[in-house]
């Protein structure tokens, strides 16, 4: 009779199954392929930046200088003025005398040329020197009937003077015609009726200048 030296030897069966299913587990998973791995994006959070690291801040000084070109936008405009219907009536009317006077002054000094001249009759002379004078009386009354703005007050009176010149020079060039002298009365008076006229003209440039047109 064979006697079992270990009582039970069922004892080690249970410590073998599991030896046995440990190293099947392992084996099993060396022989499974390598899980290929996906990368993952990287997410960069971006770092918000201040208003002082990118740009530069407005100064107050910027401010100003933009306010300041507003303003001074605006005052140009404000200093642009528009003259009154009056004012700009007048600087017409006296522009246009002026006109008139300097074209009558060179017809006076084209007709004393050409009688002194002898190139034209007398009675052509005389009727050119009338016809000039009888245009400056109207000439003149159109002077006077101007209504100066305050502000040319002084211009105007000097065109006045002017214009009582020229009549009175206008005059004095048909008697020094029609005198029995060599002529001294008639170039005087032409010589004082063109300075008139010259004076008539400064007065109305100072009247421009006055009101800055």
């Amino acid at each position: 009779m064979v006697v079992n030296p270990d009582p039970k030897p069922g004892r080690w069966l249970l410590p073998l199954a599991v030896l046995a299913m440990f190293a099947f587990t392992f084996m099993f998973v060396r022989t499974l392929p390598e899980a290929e791995v996906e990368p993952r994006p990287v997410t960069t959070v971006a770092t918000p930046t201040t208003a002082g690291d990118t740009t530069e801040e407005e100064t107050p000084a910027e401010e100003g200088e933009e306010t300041g070109e507003e303003d001074s936008t605006a005052d140009t405009s404000s200093t642009t003025t528009t003259l009154p219907p009056a004012v700009i009536s007048y600087l017409s009317s006296i522009e246009a005398l002026g006109e008139q006077l300097t074209s009558m002054a060179s017809e006076v000094r084209e007709v004393n040329s050409s009688w002194e001249e002898r190139t034209i009759t007398y009675a052509e002379t005389e009727e050119r020197l009338v016809r000039v004078m009888e245009d400056v009386i109207v000439w003149q009354d159109n002077v006077v009937r101007l209504n100066a703005p305050s502000m040319l007050a002084a211009s105007h009176q000097d065109m006045l003077a002017s214009s009582t010149r020229a009549a009175v020079a206008a005059t004095t060039v048909v008697e020094g015609l029609r005198s029995s002298d060599t002529g001294e009365t008639r170039r005087d008076a032409a010589a004082e009726f063109d300075a008139a006229a010259s004076a008539f003209v400064s007065a109305v440039q100072r009247a421009h200048t006055t009101i800055g047109s």
